[in-house]
């Protein structure tokens, strides 16, 4: 009895069994199990304690492999997109429209929700004091500032 069957007696403690079609997992897991059982081995050596849990000791090696890692994105896939100024709250309030004409009278430019030139023209003498976009007070400012489309 060498250091062999000592090794292979050591490793089946721990050895997981992973059934799998291709031959290199077995490799692997196999290869990644003599590393524990060596460094296990290494550890004994160099710190001479008396009695060390081979289970412990593989739970300080995951946890001390996983300390530099950033916790992983909850959410895959494309990042939200923030949303226009518009349909957040920062005070859009209704104000009614200061500017002039060329001969002085009210500017009553187009709705930009409801007008539309080709089928109806709405003109209206209120904007957004926020957008500065024209607008009519019900219901467009409301639709403008909460539907996205």
């Amino acid at each position: 009895m060498g250091g062999i069957d000592r090794a292979d007696k050591a490793m089946t403690y721990y050895m997981v069994l992973h059934r799998c079609v291709k031959w290199w997992k077995k490799v692997f897991f196999y290869l990644l199990e003599v590393c524990f059982c060596n460094s296990l081995i290494i550890y004994k050596q160099q710190m001479h304690p008396k009695r060390v849990n081979a289970e412990k000791f593989r739970l300080d090696i995951a946890h001390g492999l996983l300390v530099g890692l950033e916790s992983a994105p909850s959410r895959v896939g494309r990042p939200p997109r923030d949303p226009p100024c518009r349909l957040i709250n920062c005070e859009h309030f209704i104000a009614i429209n200061r500017q002039r004409t060329a001969n002085g009278k009210p500017s009553k430019p187009d709705c930009i929700v409801c007008s539309n030139r080709e089928k109806k023209c709405h003109q209206t003498q209120y904007i957004c004091d926020k957008c500065l976009e024209p607008m009519c007070p019900y219901p467009c400012f409301k639709r403008y500032h909460t539907l996205l489309d």
